[in-house]
C-alpha cells in the first residue's frame, strides 16, 4: 500500500509526504498580506491533509503575530457548511480578518457569507483555498489558492507502488511530495498588485 500523505494507522510501504498540506503556505502569505485573526474551516473528517494542518497549527509557529480558530464542517455541507461557519464567525466579538478554507467549496460559501454581512474581500477579509480549480478561477472575486501540483504527486505515488512491487521485502519509503505553489489572486490582494486573472 502506498498512501498520499500520512495515513494514521495505516502501515504503507510507501507515502508520498505532503507535510503541512499547503497551510504553511497559505497562512505565511495571509500573514504578509496583513491577516491577524484567521478563520481555518476544517473539515470534519480526518483526512489527511485536514490532519496535517492542525499538527502546523498546533505548532503555532505566528504565535504573537496571529491568531487562528478552527471550525470543522461536514465535507458533505460543502458551500452551504462554509457558509454557516462563515456566518457565525463574523458575528463573534471578535470576527476573522481572513478566512483559510482547503476545501474551495468551503471557500465559496465563506465568499458569500462575507458579502451578505457587508464586508468587502479582501478589505476587510481575505479569503483563500488550497485547490486552484474551477471553483476558485471562476469565484467572484477570484481566489487565492494553491497549485498542488497533482499530476507530479500522482507520478511519485505510481512510481512508489511500482518500486514495491520490484522490491516486496525492502524497507517502507517516504518520498516528499512537490512543494504548492500560490497562486495568489484578487481574494487576498491588500498589500500586492500583482494578481493572476
Amino acid at each position: 500500500m502506498v498512501t498520499i500523505g500520512r495515513a494514521e494507522g495505516v502501515a504503507a510501504r510507501g507515502v508520498v509526504d505532503r507535510a503541512h498540506g499547503g497551510a504553511d503556505t497559505s497562512l505565511k502569505h495571509l500573514l504578509e498580506q496583513g491577516a491577524r485573526r484567521v478563520l481555518v474551516l476544517q473539515t470534519v473528517e480526518r483526512y489527511t491533509v485536514a490532519g496535517a494542518a492542525e499538527r502546523y497549527l498546533q505548532q503555532n509557529p505566528h504565535a504573537g503575530h496571529m491568531e487562528t480558530q478552527v471550525l470543522h464542517i461536514p465535507v458533505a455541507d460543502g458551500v452551504s457548511g462554509g457558509y454557516r461557519a462563515t456566518r457565525e464567525a463574523l458575528q463573534s466579538p471578535s470576527p476573522p480578518d481572513a478566512i483559510y478554507a482547503p476545501i474551495d467549496a468551503f471557500a465559496l460559501g465563506a465568499v458569500d457569507a462575507v458579502r451578505q454581512a457587508g464586508l468587502q474581500i479582501p478589505t476587510d477579509v481575505m479569503i483563500c483555498t488550497n485547490f486552484d480549480g474551477p471553483r476558485a478561477t471562476t469565484s467572484e472575486p477570484p481566489l487565492t489558492a494553491l497549485d498542488l501540483h497533482l499530476p507530479e504527486m500522482a507520478e511519485t505515488a505510481g512510481q512508489l507502488l511500482l518500486d514495491c512491487l520490484d522490491n516486496p521485502g525492502g524497507q517502507p519509503r517516504v518520498v516528499q511530495a512537490p512543494e504548492p505553489t500560490l497562486r495568489p489572486r484578487e481574494s487576498t490582494a491588500r498589500r500586492t498588485e500583482r494578481v493572476l486573472p
